[in-house]
């Protein structure tokens, strides 16, 4: 469960490549059309956020609302070829909008190890900086 705080911080879920592709770029999603691409499952301001998350998650425990293990779930990623040519786009395009920030490059290679070897790879990517220091980013 995700919920999109509306000041400084915010979270998302990834549910396709694509959705990814337009949000690791930087470009700005908010509010319903975050909701709408499927990015989070709620949005509250930080006076709510707290009662939101709560009434989210008793929901989930009564079954008034469906919870799906979305670490496996693989429904709405495109075909491999397809995946990765949206990725080479979004690696394109983060790098000239953003060609200082690697955050996002990371982000993408992580999603694209999930895609070709599974979830737990990508979890477990091993990121070299610079070539020279090598650091495991560890997620679970």
């Amino acid at each position: 469960m995700v919920v999109e705080l509306l000041d400084n911080h915010h979270s998302c879920r990834v549910n396709s490549t694509r959705n990814y592709a337009d949000h690791s770029t930087s470009k700005p999603v908010r509010g319903q059309e975050a909701i709408s691409l499927g990015l989070v499952d709620a949005i509250a301001s930080s006076n709510e956020l707290f009662n939101t998350t709560r009434r989210s998650a008793l929901d989930i425990l009564e079954r008034k609302r469906p919870w799906i293990n979305s670490f496996y779930k693989t429904d709405k990623l495109e075909p491999l070829g397809e995946a990765r040519e949206i990725l080479k786009f979004a690696r394109a395009q983060t790098r000239k909008r953003a060609p200082i920030l690697m955050h996002p490059l990371v982000c993408i290679d992580v999603i694209e190890e999930g895609i070709i070897s599974g979830p737990r790879a990508g979890l477990w990517k091993i990121l070299y900086d610079d070539g020279d220091d090598v650091e495991v980013l560890r997620l679970d």
